[in-house]
């Protein structure tokens, strides 16, 4: 897809970088370029917009609304929010470690926090 955005593109595509121009392209042709490309960043990105609510969760589980969370989770989420021990663990940590202090007493909170986790890859 990204080879047919800059077909054409001649002396503006350097050393690995793209730079399509409106002189180099013309004005119709650089618009349907941009019209592909942000067709294929939305088509990629989908499935970022369909787990944001999860993200969010996991983010700031003590800001997250119960109400909006999914109905297995809620229970547990309103047993952390009410920890004072967790939420200072939380601020110590940071998000991305934090699911690993999360109680026993919690299993549906760390599995889908470890479930979100898993999505990228570590590079440590």
């Amino acid at each position: 897809m990204l080879s047919r955005i800059v077909q054409g593109a001649g002396p503006n595509v350097e050393a690995g970088h793209i730079r399509p121009t409106v002189r180099s392209l013309g004005t119709t042709a650089f618009a349907e370029k941009l019209c592909i490309l942000h067709s294929e960043f939305t088509q990629r990105f989908a499935d970022f917009d369909i787990q944001k609510s999860r993200f969010e969760l996991l983010s700031n589980p003590f800001a997250a609304e119960v109400e909006k969370a999914p109905t297995n989770l809620q229970m547990e989420l309103i047993k952390l929010q009410c920890s004072d021990a967790l939420k200072s663990k939380y601020d110590a940590v940071g998000a991305s470690q934090f699911p690993q202090f999360i109680t026993d007493t919690m299993p549906q909170l760390h599995t889908e926090a470890a479930l979100m986790l898993s999505m990228f890859g570590s590079t440590s």
